[in-house]
C-alpha cells in the first residue's frame, strides 16, 4: 500500500514538533485492539471439552491477565515501516483518536463460525471465532482507516508493507494437531451452535508499549 493521497493540510492541527521522541514507532511499535468479555464464550469451551474430551488451553480470558479481543493493528507490522520510524507513539495515538471517531465507540459484532488456523506440519493450531460479513466488513474498514492515518504521517512517499492477510477474528484456544483431527464436521457444528449470537466489542485500545502492561 502506498502513502495516502490525503493532503497534509488535513493534518494541520497535528503538532509536528511532537513527532520525534524517545518512544517512537520504529523502536516500539503500536497496536490497536478491541477487548470483550470472556464470559459469552464459556459455552464454547464447554462444548469443546465435551466434543474433544480434553482440556482446552485458553489463549486469553479466564485465569489470564488479558481478556480476549480482536486485533486491528500489530506491533510488529508498525515497527517495520521505515518512514514511520521516528514518529512518536504518543502523537500517532492522538492522531488516530482525532481522525477515527469509531475507535471511541463500542461495536456490536456477530460471530458466525469457528476456524482452526495454523500451518501444515505444526504441532498446534489456534481456534478462532470468525465474524459474519457485516461485522467483518466494519472491522476491515476500521483497520484500513487506521493504516491510512498512519501513512499520512510519513513525510515522504513510501511503499508500506502492512500485513495483507490480517485475519480480524477472536483467538480462543491453542490446540494440538491431534485434537483438531477429532473435530469432525458434526463436532464443529455443535461447537459453532454454542457461539454467542452477538458480542459487544469494547471501544478500541491504542496500546503504547512504552507504558508497559
Amino acid at each position: 500500500m502506498t502513502r495516502s493521497n490525503r493532503s497534509n493540510s488535513e493534518y494541520a492541527f497535528y503538532d509536528r514538533s511532537l513527532k520525534r521522541t524517545s518512544a517512537s514507532l520504529g523502536q516500539l511499535g503500536l497496536s490497536v485492539f478491541r477487548n470483550l468479555e470472556s464470559g459469552p464464550f464459556d459455552p464454547v469451551f464447554q462444548a469443546l471439552e465435551e466434543e474433544l474430551g480434553e482440556v482446552i488451553i485458553r489463549i486469553r480470558g479466564r485465569g489470564m491477565e488479558k481478556p480476549p479481543g480482536v486485533s486491528l493493528l500489530e506491533i510488529s507490522e508498525v515497527k517495520r515501516q521505515r518512514m514511520l520510524g521516528q514518529i512518536s507513539i504518543k502523537s500517532a495515538i492522538n492522531e488516530l483518536y482525532e481522525s477515527i471517531g469509531s475507535l471511541r465507540q463500542e461495536v456490536t459484532a456477530t460471530p458466525s463460525r469457528i476456524q482452526f488456523l495454523g500451518r501444515g506440519g505444526h504441532k498446534s493450531r489456534v481456534l478462532v471465532a470468525m465474524f459474519d460479513e457485516s461485522t467483518a466488513n466494519q472491522l476491515t474498514d476500521e483497520r484500513m482507516q487506521i493504516l491510512e492515518v498512519l501513512e499520512g504521517l510519513a513525510e515522504a512517499p513510501y511503499e508500506f508493507s502492512w500485513l495483507e492477510k490480517k485475519r480480524l477474528c477472536i483467538s480462543l484456544a491453542r490446540m494440538s494437531a491431534s485434537q483438531v483431527e477429532k473435530a469432525t464436521p458434526e463436532a464443529r457444528y455443535k461447537i459453532e451452535q454454542s457461539l454467542p449470537p452477538t458480542l459487544a466489542l469494547h471501544r478500541a485500545t491504542l496500546y503504547n508499549p512504552s507504558h508497559g502492561n
